[in-house]
């Protein structure tokens, strides 16, 4: 049966509003189809149990062209399908209850029933609040009461402050003493050094007073916790000096926009800034954003109608700050139909997470400009900044009398009823908590970042691996974190959501978009000509075509990528355009020859290892070592990996000097060994493990095929020490910068007797990790770090000129994991510089 109930409230706290909000609860109990033959019935029975099937009939045909999406849904098919329109595919929030049988003998109908329910769950209906006139009766020729006046939202925060208000944004105007003259500027907000920078910059031509001084914006930034600046320009407003070009192809120039507004950073001793601008503003904001010189002084633009212009395409897919971009589309003056690309470029290009926009409609745009929509402008800019909405309307919670009921039992009892909220929960209103599910990942993080914090982890993996009174709690706990594999860390922003960073590298995203090959950067090359005696002055060098070894190939890293040169003299291979490299040459001097790409990408390019059939989660490394990143041991030796990586990367800015950031990422890597418990066998000269309880075999380690108890207590020689060290690395190596190789070949002396190096036998293993943007490279040798020379930290990052000149020779071969060929990652077109 169908059982229609309407009522309706007041659109607004007006009891006399000529406006509703309207509502229709339907309660519908729909019968089970029957099968006749197993019922027997007959007579009036049977037509009705006919027409119940045929109506039943009906409506699962609704419900399939709903999920089809087809262009007709035959609601007219049956009375039934009719009436429930609204309840599937209308504006109605739906509830379906399914009544199923635990009873064998009912199986099929209960499957049926079940497969009906399965079908109805993946529809999805668009709902709205249904708001409606009240219907009068007037006298004819009365004239028709005035519309009520939408309801008025709850004044925001700061609404009403005055800049310069002496408790809630006090300040004044200031002047700064710079090399571009004597700048004046409004500055308010408390002066407390932790509080982050907003630098304002206005349009042309204008200035600071003139741009931001009559409407609510400054006000709204002290409210979010900032200090705020609004500069005049170099001879604007009250500012000294010679005025700028105005046009976006300027603001890069020495001395010109972007270079004032970065000096009036460091003149009020702030590291970054918020940079909001509107016009030539806004393009100053959305340049330096996109300039490896000053990108590190950004923290996020807000855009307001941006005077901007790529001066090469792409230019915006270099900008790796969150943006904000405002406008106003009937503005005459700046037109969104010729923007639009741009700003669907940096959308692209950021994503969801780091662009917001807000592109709003002003008919009467000659009459009010954008004055009307201020108060949208800055709620927007703020909720961008904070992530809180603080315009959204409250919802209105009614609470429900207390009614003294009678139970069956004839006892008198208290009925409290529930809570009833009326309207959609907007943002992060007051109360909107209660609708949100708790997050297992974060709580565990938090659990498990408290424990890293109290030193108590050793006694947590002791639990996991021993069993005991605390396995299980241990367990459940390792269980709810998050997963960390190369795939799930693709954007360290994933490391800041789980809290397990405090904030992502500094120019990350703009990194990506820098090239791993460009002139000058050292690399290795396989030649047939380079000289191998390991004692001769000339070892890894390029000899002539008539040298004894030219017909055999091996692997230099006495090489560097060099531009073409104008007259090519030795033949190019065949295939795609190659790169040419110039490579020490025997006796001194250099030769440049080309190499094909695959070649350099295959030597050079970060290396991926396999993954185990049917669980791409599970990565196979040497001698049968699996690394399982869903297991909950590898889960918690990686969380605790990156609560030890958290600090370096915050202090991470990948557009700083590459000394420092280098000096970062070696340790880095340094941190990352020093968080496994992992020793290796160390054998003497006769190849028997030495009697030293430190360096000898301990049964106590003994892990079986699982990096992650290598990782916690383990032992091994250096394939296993190798294996587990990547394992653990190379998700942490896109965020880092870090390119990661594994690496084997031969090992030499030069103390010892050893004529030359060979590519066979394979003799050690080991990483080699290359730094960006610097294209240093460096091998990581944990086995040797452990052994009697080594325990300085030294061997973990030592550059390769240095390890393959003394002792290790790269063979060039990426190997086999467990039966199955590595492979290395794919080189991008942005991966290779304009001129190679």
């Amino acid at each position: 049966f169908l059982f229609p109930v309407w009522w309706g409230i007041p659109a607004t706290n007006d009891d006399s509003s000529e406006m509703a909000i309207v509502a229709k609860l339907n309660l519908v109990d729909l019968a089970g189809s029957e099968r006749v033959k197993d019922s027997e019935v007959g007579g009036q029975d049977l037509k009705d149990a006919c027409s119940i099937n045929l109506s039943l009939f009906h409506l699962a045909g609704v419900v399939q062209a709903l999920i089809k999406k087809e262009a007709c849904i035959p609601y007219k098919n049956d009375t039934l399908c009719f009436l429930l329109k609204d309840a599937l595919g209308g504006n109605c929030l739906t509830t379906l209850v399914a009544c199923v049988s635990p009873a064998q003998l009912h199986a099929a109908e209960s499957l049926s029933t079940l497969g009906f329910a399965a079908a109805c769950s993946r529809l999805q209906n668009k709902t709205k609040r249904n708001v409606r006139a009240l219907t009068h009766n007037r006298p004819l020729g009365a004239k028709a009461p005035a519309a009520a006046k939408p309801p008025r939202p709850d004044p925001l925060p700061w609404e009403g402050v005055v800049a310069g208000d002496p408790t809630r944004c006090p300040g004044g105007r200031i002047t700064l003493g710079t090399p571009y003259g004597a700048l004046s500027a409004l500055r308010y907000g408390h002066q407390d050094p932790g509080k982050p920078l907003a630098v304002l910059l206005h349009g042309h031509p204008s200035c600071a007073e003139g741009c931001y001084g009559h409407w609510g914006l400054i006000p709204a930034l002290v409210f979010c916790g900032f200090q705020v600046v609004a500069l005049d320009m170099p001879g604007r407003g009250e500012s000294k000096g010679t005025q700028l070009k105005s046009r976006s192809e300027y603001n890069l120039d020495k001395n010109g926009a972007c270079d004032v507004v970065v000096e009036v950073i460091k003149q009020l001793k702030a590291r970054s800034a918020l940079w909001v601008g509107y016009d030539w503003g806004a393009g100053i904001g959305l340049s330096a954003a996109t300039s490896k010189q000053h990108r590190r002084f950004v923290d996020r633009v807000v855009a307001f109608h941006p005077s901007f212009q790529e001066q090469k395409p792409g230019d915006l897919k270099t900008v790796g700050c969150p943006v904000q971009v405002l406008w106003c589309k009937q503005d005459q003056f700046h037109n969104w139909t010729k923007w639009k690309p741009l700003a669907a470029a940096l959308k692209a290009s950021l994503g969801p997470k780091r662009y917001a926009e807000f592109i709003f409609d002003e008919p009467q745009w000659g009459t009010f400009g954008w004055s009307r929509h201020a108060r949208q402008v800055e709620r927007r800019v703020v909720q961008f900044l904070t992530g809180s909405d603080y315009g959204a309307l409250p919802d209105k919670v009614h609470d429900r009398p207390n009614e003294d009921r009678v139970t069956t039992e004839n006892r008198r009892v208290t009925q409290r009823a529930n809570v009833v909220v009326l309207g959609d929960p907007q943002g992060p209103a007051a109360g909107d908590e209660i609708f949100r599910a708790a997050d297992p990942q974060r709580e565990a993080v938090a659990t498990f970042a408290s424990a890293y914090r109290d030193r108590r982890l050793p006694a947590l993996y002791q639990a996991f691996c021993s069993g005991g009174d605390q396995k299980s709690a241990t367990a459940a706990l390792f269980g709810a974190l998050p997963e960390l594999s190369l795939e799930s860390l693709a954007d360290p922003c994933a490391l800041v959501e789980l809290g397990l960073w405090p904030r992502p590298p500094g120019g990350w995203h703009a990194l990506q978009q820098t090239p791993r090959y460009f002139p000058g950067r050292q690399v290795l090359v396989q030649l047939p000509g380079v000289i191998p005696t390991v004692n001769s002055p000339d070892f890894m060098t390029l000899a002539g075509p008539a040298s004894a070894d030219a017909t055999e190939r091996y692997t230099t890293f006495k090489a560097r990528l060099a531009s073409p040169p104008a007259c090519a003299s030795e033949a190019a291979p065949d295939g795609p355009r190659p790169v040419w490299v110039e490579v020490a040459g025997a006796g001194g001097g250099s030769r440049v020859v080309p190499v094909s790409r695959a070649e350099l990408e295959r030597l050079n390019q970060p290396h991926a290892l396999p993954k185990t059939p049917g669980a791409p989660h599970e990565l196979r490394l040497e001698d049968g070592i699996r690394c399982n990143y869903k297991a909950p041991l590898t889960k918690a030796k990686m969380c605790e990996i990156a609560l030890a990586l958290g600090p370096i990367a915050a202090q991470l800015d990948f557009d700083a000097e590459a000394a420092a950031i280098e000096a970062l990422q070696l340790q880095a890597i340094r941190t990352v060994r020093g968080a496994l418990d992992l020793t290796t066998f160390q054998r003497d000269p006769a190849g028997v493990a030495q009697i030293d309880a430190a360096r000898s075999r301990d049964r106590t380690r003994y892990c079986g095929d699982d990096a992650a108890r290598f990782a916690v207590r383990g032992q091994g020689h250096c394939h296993t020490v190798s294996s587990v060290m990547f394992a653990f690395l190379r998700p942490f190596a896109g965020p880092l910068g870090l390119d990661v190789k594994y690496r084997g070949g031969f090992t030499f002396y030069k103390t010892e007797v050893v004529t030359k190096v060979a590519n066979a036998p394979e003799m050690h293993q080991w990483l080699e990790i290359s730094t960006r943007p610097s294209g240093t490279s460096y091998t990581c040798d944990l086995y040797a770090e452990d052994g009697p020379t080594g325990g300085r930290g030294y061997y973990l990052a030592a550059k390769v000129e240095e390890t393959y000149e003394d002792y290790m020779y790269p063979n060039g071969i990426v190997k086999l994991f467990s039966g199955q060929h590595g492979k290395v990652v794919p080189a991008r077109p942005q991966d290779y510089a304009e001129g190679l």
